[in-house]
């Protein structure tokens, strides 16, 4: 399964059509499909083999045929769907938070509903760890339900958070305010709890034994995956709210006011490779050897690791999603549920 992560933008108001997609620098990619999805789409997005399962405000969870753009289904929740989507197996599964909390899981193929769990209002993406799907409310309760059923195994308060959590091994790594602790999947039994070394509400990336995150007081941190130890940090020029990415032994991080930082994955050496000075709204994506970055000027530009542009596509304000690769191409989301795949 791919997957890809960031933490929503702002909204964007504007028309509500606008003109095709324009390839602004020589060698950009090839269109092959464009559809619009729903309004405010929000991350994270999935796919399987075949389809591309996204949701968004408008309550709507929709798949759509990766090889034509053709939409094959839609659901609508009974609140507005917070922290995107997770696939796995032959289950869809999508949050609500305001006015009703819930968990719903949809059948892949159809769209029809295999069950639905009431909860608190839902503020983060969700994850599975140990066939336990692992949800985080707006309370700063933590829930762990059966993946097959919806059943609740057990409810945990750990303190309010954003960050996604994250599997490690059996256990789930959850980021409060102040606080990393890793609770076991199956119990919700907290196995170990730290301090943070800042505030994290991007996700994680996984870096060997390590995790690399970006911090609100302008930090990128690696913590071990499993004592939760900092093993170093590295300052850059701004807060960072999306999650980093891993390309070779460097780490991509761009903060919010547009600076692509590359950070050694051994040592936390930071460098400014690129000062795009725009306002940065999604999460940088790998594909290929380019670096994806999309902002809140529609733009997606394709960055080479030494910071130049290989090229540049103008899509519809804001990017809040990161483009995703698939098999050849690359899938674009823009601020206003269109989504458009083209070729590499």
């Amino acid at each position: 399964m791919l997957m890809g992560s960031v933490n929503a933008g702002c909204a964007s108001v504007g028309p509500a059509s606008h003109p095709a997609p324009t390839a602004l620098a020589t060698g950009a990619p090839t269109p092959l499909w464009r559809v619009h999805a729903g309004t405010g789409l929000t991350a994270p997005v999935a796919v399987d083999d075949t389809l591309l399962f996204v949701a968004g405000y408008d309550r709507k969870v929709s798949a759509v045929d990766l090889r034509t753009g053709v939409t094959r289904w839609s659901s609508r929740l009974p609140g507005v769907i917070v922290g995107g989507v997770l696939h796995a197996g032959a289950l869809v599964y999508a949050a609500s938070g305001r006015p009703e909390g819930r968990v719903v899981a949809l059948r892949a193929a159809t769209g029809r509903r295999a069950w639905k769990t009431a909860t608190d209002n839902v503020i983060a993406p969700l994850a599975i760890v140990s066939g336990t799907l692992v949800v985080q409310t707006r309370s700063g309760g933590v829930l762990g339900l059966d993946a097959m059923t919806g059943a609740v195994r057990w409810r945990r308060r750990v303190g309010a958070g954003r960050a996604p959590p994250f599997a490690v091994d059996s256990t789930a790594l959850i980021a409060t305010l102040d606080s990393l602790v890793r609770m076991q999947a199956t119990t919700g039994h907290v196995v170990e709890r730290r301090r943070s070394p800042g505030t994290v509400l991007s996700g994680w990336c996984p870096a060997g034994d390590a995790l690399v995150a970006g911090t609100t007081d302008s930090l990128v941190i690696a913590i071990g995956a499993h004592d939760l130890v900092e093993r170093w940090r590295a300052q850059v020029d701004a807060p960072v709210v999306t999650a980093p990415v891993r390309s070779g032994d460097s780490i991509f991080v761009i903060t919010r006011i547009g600076t692509l930082y590359r950070v050694e994955l051994s040592t936390g050496a930071a460098v400014a490779v690129a000062a795009l000075h725009w306002p940065v709204t999604g999460a940088p994506a790998v594909v290929g050897n380019l670096i994806l970055v999309g902002g809140a000027d529609g733009n997606v530009r394709a960055l080479r690791h030494d910071g130049s542009e290989a090229w540049r596509l103008a899509l519809y304000q804001p990017i809040d999603i990161a483009p995703l690769a698939v098999e050849g191409g690359v899938l674009t989301f823009d601020g206003n549920g269109d989504i458009a795949r083209y070729q590499l």
